[in-house]
C-alpha cells in the first residue's frame, strides 16, 4: 500500500475562501474522509473553508475495504490570510479653509468593522478624531486607515490635501489729521480697522 497524502488546491486561502481537498497514494476502494485537526477552518465533503486567519492542519482517511486496512495521512497545513479591503478614499469638507478653521474628515470604501483613524502626514494642521484644524497658512496632507477585523486586513487611503489660507482682515481705513496742509506742513497718519498684529505701512500713491 502506497503512502496516503492529503492535497489542497489552493494551499493558501483568504478568510471565507475555500480550498478543494484531494488525495494521492493509498490503496483500495474505501471511502475517503477529510478532517481538520487544528486551526480556524471547517471541512464539508472535500471542501475546506477558512473561518479566520491562521494555519489549519488537516488529514485524510481512507476506510478499510475487503483487502486493505484503513489509512490516515500525515497532517498537512493550509494558510488562511485576512482578505484585502476594497480601496479606501479619504474625503475632506471643505478642502480649503482659513487659519483656525476646521474640515470634517470622512471615508468611503473599505470593508469590515475595523475602526477608521485619520493621520496628519505634513503641514500646519492638527487632527483630533475626524476633525482637521488649520493652524497656519499652507498645505496639509492627511491619510485615513481602516483597521483590520476578523475578516479583512487593514488598509490606508491615498493622501489627500487640505489648503489653509490666511484670514482676510476687516476693512482698513486711513485717517489724516489734518486733511489739508500748507507746503512743508505735516499731517499725522493713522488707521482704524484691520485685524492681527501685522505692522502698518503707509504709502504715498
Amino acid at each position: 500500500m502506497t503512502a496516503l497524502t492529503v492535497l489542497a488546491d489552493p494551499t493558501t486561502v483568504k478568510v471565507n475562501g475555500a480550498s478543494t481537498l484531494g488525495t494521492s497514494g493509498g490503496s483500495g476502494t474505501g471511502a475517503v474522509t477529510y478532517q481538520v485537526i487544528s486551526g480556524p477552518c471547517t471541512v464539508s465533503g472535500a471542501t475546506l473553508t477558512g473561518l479566520g486567519p491562521g494555519s489549519c492542519s488537516r488529514t485524510v482517511t481512507t476506510a478499510a475495504d475487503g483487502v486493505y486496512a484503513d489509512a490516515t495521512s500525515d497532517p498537512a497545513t493550509i494558510t488562511v490570510d485576512l482578505a484585502p479591503q476594497s480601496p479606501l478614499t479619504l474625503l475632506a469638507n471643505p478642502t480649503t479653509l482659513e487659519v483656525n478653521g476646521i474640515s470634517a474628515l470622512d471615508t468611503t470604501g473599505g470593508n469590515g468593522t475595523g475602526a477608521v483613524t485619520y493621520q496628519l502626514v505634513s503641514g500646519p494642521c492638527s487632527v483630533s478624531g475626524s476633525t482637521l484644524t488649520g493652524l497656519g497658512a499652507g498645505s496639509c496632507v492627511v491619510t485615513a486607515t481602516k483597521a483590520e477585523d476578523a475578516v479583512y486586513a487593514a488598509i490606508t487611503s491615498k493622501r489627500a490635501t487640505v489648503t489653509v489660507e490666511l484670514v482676510p482682515q476687516s476693512p482698513l481705513t486711513l485717517l489724516a489729521n489734518p486733511t489739508t496742509v500748507e507746503v512743508s506742513g505735516a499731517s499725522a497718519l493713522s488707521a482704524t480697522g484691520g485685524n492681527g498684529t501685522g505692522a502698518e505701512r503707509k504709502s504715498v500713491v
